[in-house]
């Protein structure tokens, strides 16, 4: 008699006892799932390979915590070596689990028990082919009964790739879901409330460098949120759209929050009845300390900057795989000669970085910033002298979010000025699209009118003019190193584009509409970041380009500003350009 059938034998023999356990004479009996038993899951359609919204499913390998379910149609393909290979990974994974992931993601995050569908103790993993992209994920759904949700599996439950189960970041994968299991329960379940997503990712993805598996940086996830987040670093850290750069700026400012203020800034906050912003509010408050979230948002965005502890510790990253991350920041060039005035329009939403550095000029600079009066803004500089002598300063706005400071001689006493700037004000609902709030700032250059200066005079005078000299020729040949490399020829992948693109987009034609984009030079796309992946960078450059061609693109349609939408009008005259 097999286990399945010894299973069964059992149920029936509890059928006969039910009317005694009704009268609560013995306790409700609990029986564990047994390898070979099979089951029917409901799986999320978005993530499966196939699109399916239901799985026939075995038990394959159990441990003292996990259970390994796979989908009948993928393991049936597997030959009995590959099946081997796939119950050895399992059994691994399961010790890891249980020494490592379990224990430590529990002492600093609490438990994941939900005493309401867990039966035995254990957890479920249904591994199943997903989408090339994802690890794995996790469904709330199944934290509740079949009655208030009737997709619920009713079990401790997540979901890894079947395609990337032999990869060595397997065991990031499930610590990053198990953690999303945990916030489930402390928040939901426990607290009843729902953690904001950009937290809950941030700390999921935290778990690795917490379980020591981005020591190694090479490959690291670590690793690969420093290159997504270099590649876009202006993508807000509170909105959520689930794409790569929302995980990798909520990553790295977690690392920063740990940095600064030490692991229970998250453990704290996971305990926490709020949640997000509120939460982190809260437990700065709780614990003494005089910043609150955008006093730290403002030093982090000036972290990422600089990177150097000189300036203080808060303005930097003590993690030996974060100390060399830096943002390159916008540059704005200033004309060498005569009187100018440059206004820079902006483009924004909550909690995104946007740096804009200010070089060469000649004669006074002021500079005005006007943001918009029914939001809230919040700007610092960074000012370096000709002698590389720099400081942090707080540029003062009011209550209009309007103000200036101007620079006397600043083309013979500074050799830069880089404005940090960001949108505060809003503490919850950060999921999907969020407005785009607009901002401005002008640079006027004049010059005093007096009398020709004959040859220096002192020693004094000439080092200084020495030194001037010797600053201004490094930033010319700067300059003259990434003009050259703006001026080169742009070559496209395709020579046409079939099919309309949006914003979420991804695939080969999104990328050779990048590289079109890049061609038409930084008026059109200043980022010109080919990555493949349609998202709001992208979408600026199309309507940038679409008003450029607003005769053949916006007028037929009766538009009067650029949708960011690549239909069939906008792909005519991009084919015709990419053909010519």
């Amino acid at each position: 008699m097999d286990q399945v059938i010894i299973k069964k034998a059992i149920i029936s023999v509890l059928a006969v006892v039910g009317c005694i356990l009704a009268f609560g004479l013995f306790p409700i009996a609990v029986f564990a799932d047994i390898v070979g038993d099979n089951q029917n899951f409901t799986i999320d359609k978005t993530y499966d390979s196939k699109g399916r919204t239901k799985t026939a499913s075995r038990l394959v390998v159990s441990t003292d915590k996990l259970y390994f379910y796979v989908d009948d149609l993928w393991w049936s393909t597997l030959s009995e070596k590959d099946q081997g290979n796939y119950n050895k990974a399992f059994e691994d994974l399961g010790v890891e689990f249980s020494d490592n992931i379990y224990p430590k993601l529990t002492d600093i995050y609490g438990s994941d028990f939900n005493s309401n569908i867990n039966k035995d103790g254990k957890i479920t993993i249904l591994v199943h082919p997903m989408i090339k992209e994802a690890g794995g994920y996790f469904s709330a759904a199944d934290g509740y009964s079949k009655l208030e949700v009737p997709t619920s599996n009713e079990r401790e439950m997540v979901y890894l790739n079947a395609r990337r189960m032999l990869s060595v970041n397997t065991k990031i994968y499930l610590a990053h879901e198990f953690t999303h299991l945990i916030d489930f329960n402390q928040k939901d379940v426990i607290r009843s409330v729902s953690e904001d997503d950009w937290l809950n990712e941030a700390r999921a993805d935290f778990s690795s460098t917490l379980l020591g598996y981005d020591e190694s940086y090479h490959g690291s996830n670590l690793e690969e949120r420093v290159k997504v987040f270099l590649a876009d670093p202006q993508d807000s850290v509170t909105e959520w759209l689930n794409e790569e750069p929302d995980y990798a700026s909520a990553s790295l400012f977690v690392h920063y929050l740990v940095e600064q203020y030490g692991v229970n800034i998250i453990s704290e906050t996971m305990s926490s009845n709020e949640t997000g912003i509120g939460s982190i509010n809260s437990f700065l408050k709780k614990n003494g300390q005089p910043e609150d979230f955008n006093q730290i948002f403002s030093n982090w965005l000036m972290a990422v900057s600089i990177n150097d502890c000189s300036y203080g510790p808060e303005f930097c990253y003590k993690n030996e795989n974060l100390k060399k991350l830096k943002v390159p920041p916008k540059i704005n060039y200033l004309p060498t000669s005569g009187e100018a005035t440059l206004s820079v329009l902006y483009n924004s939403t909550y909690y995104a970085g946007n740096w804009q550095k200010i070089v060469g000029g000649k004669g006074n600079l002021k500079l005005d910033v006007f943001g918009g009066k029914n939001e809230q803004f919040s700007i610092r500089y960074f000012l370096c002298d000709i002698r590389g002598t720099c400081s942090i300063k707080t540029f003062p706005l009011n209550s209009e979010n309007q103000g200036s400071i101007s620079l006397a001689n600043f083309d013979t006493n500074y050799s830069s000025l880089t404005l940090v700037q960001f949108v505060k004000g809003k503490v919850s609902g950060f999921d999907g699209i969020q407005p785009i709030i607009s901002y401005s700032f002008t640079i006027s250059l004049t010059q005093d009118k007096k009398e020709e200066l004959g040859p220096p005079s002192s020693d004094a005078e000439i080092a200084n003019l020495l030194a001037r000299i010797g600053s201004l020729k490094k930033e010319i040949a700067r300059i003259q190193t990434i003009l050259a490399s703006q001026n080169q020829a742009v070559k496209t992948t395709c020579s046409s584009i079939t099919a309309d693109l949006a914003l979420g987009a991804s695939g080969p034609e999104v990328k050779c509409l990048q590289e079109f984009l890049k061609a038409q030079g930084p008026s059109i796309y200043p980022e010109a970041i080919v990555s493949g992946n349609f998202l709001s960078l992208t979408q600026s450059a199309v309507i940038r380009f679409q008003e450029k061609y607003a005769s053949e693109v916006l007028n037929p349609l009766g538009l009067k500003s650029g949708t960011g939408y690549v239909g069939s009008a906008t792909r005519q005259v991009i084919n015709r350009l990419l053909v010519g």
